[in-house]
C-alpha cells in the first residue's frame, strides 16, 4: 500500500474550504460519498488534505454541495480569491522514452535554468 503524500498547497486550503462549508451544512463525509457516489475513504482523503483534489473531483464537489467551484476556493478576509505561487520556478521538460515499446508513466523532469553567461 502507497504512503499518502503531501497535498499542495492551493490544494490543502481548497479542503479546508471543503471541510468549513460541510460544517456549515452540518454535512458529514458520509452525506458527501452518497451524494458524490463515492466510498467514503475517498471523500475522507480528499477532504483532509491526504490526496489532491484535481479539477474534475472539484468540480463534482462543487456540485454535490450545490456551489460554484470559485465557492471552494480559498478567500482572504477582503473575499478576494487567494494567489498561489509554484513551489519553486524551475522549467519542466518532459523526460525522454528510453524504451519505445513502452510508454513512459514517470513525471517530467526538473530542468534548472541555465546560468548566466559569465564573459
Amino acid at each position: 500500500m502507497s504512503t499518502p503524500t503531501q497535498a499542495p498547497e492551493l490544494s490543502a486550503a481548497v479542503s479546508a474550504e471543503i471541510r468549513a462549508l460541510m460544517a456549515r451544512r452540518m454535512m458529514t463525509q458520509a452525506d458527501l460519498a452518497e451524494r458524490l457516489g463515492v466510498s467514503e475513504m475517498w471523500v475522507s482523503r480528499k477532504v483532509r488534505a491526504r490526496q489532491v483534489i484535481d479539477l474534475n473531483d472539484l468540480q463534482r464537489i462543487a456540485a454535490a454541495l450545490d456551489v460554484t467551484v470559485v465557492d471552494l476556493l480559498p478567500r482572504d478576509v477582503a473575499g478576494n480569491t487567494l494567489r498561489y505561487r509554484a513551489r519553486d520556478d524551475r522549467v519542466t521538460r518532459p523526460a525522454s522514452r528510453t524504451d519505445s515499446r513502452r510508454p513512459s508513466m514517470s513525471r517530467p523532469r526538473m530542468i534548472p535554468r541555465p546560468l548566466a553567461a559569465t564573459a
